[in-house]
């Protein structure tokens, strides 16, 4: 899982898909910031249930980083809400194991 969100990133980089992703998603701009951050987190949260943290993380941050750029905001701002989010499935059992125990545990 680890080798394959990391091609699919590279790949989406390489062929310009993360770009165009990123400008296609600048009518957000016209939501308040904390609105944005919102989404950005439940889209994160809520995919991550259902796939691997690190792919979702490697597939939407660099998408992440285009929209920041083309809404004239700094990349940062949206990258480490959206890369804390990946990290927070813990319902099913899809994603990384230690997370999987720590559910159990809590």
């Amino acid at each position: 899982m680890l080798g394959g969100g990391f091609a699919l990133a590279e790949g989406g980089k390489a062929s310009g898909m993360s770009r165009m992703l990123g400008t296609s998603l600048q009518g957000f701009k016209a939501l308040p910031f904390l609105v944005l951050l919102f989404l950005i987190c439940l889209v994160c949260q809520t995919l991550t249930e259902f796939t691997s943290n690190v792919a979702i993380a490697n597939v939407i941050l660099p998408v992440l980083a285009e929209m920041a750029l083309s809404i004239g905001k700094h990349p940062m701002l949206l990258m480490y809400p959206a890369a804390l989010s990946c990290c927070f499935a813990f319902h099913m059992p899809v994603r990384q194991n230690c997370a999987y125990l720590l559910a159990f545990c809590i």
